[in-house]
């Protein structure tokens, strides 16, 4: 299904392998751009502007990506490369 497809977007350089800067940048890459893609279909389909739906994804995905990362360093919890 498509919700398979979105959750192995983000985790994809980390099972092909590399650097761990690497995989987070390609990781956030693909990530942003797959959001813009998500945001300016809906806005399209909706009639909307398709920039400001694409921003308006990416800016929802960046926030929740900063508040996950958030609890976990509040929790002690770290990914390590």
């Amino acid at each position: 299904s498509l919700d398979l497809v979105g959750a192995i977007i983000p985790i994809m350089p980390y099972i092909v392998g590399g650097t761990p800067i690497v995989s987070v940048v390609v990781s956030a890459v693909l990530s942003a751009s797959a959001l813009m893609l998500v945001g300016g279909v809906v806005a399209a389909n909706s009639g909307r502007s398709v920039a400001w739906g694409s921003l308006r994804m990416v800016i929802a995905g960046g926030l929740a990506a900063g508040v996950t990362y958030a609890v976990g360093s509040a929790i002690g919890v770290a990914i390590t490369g």
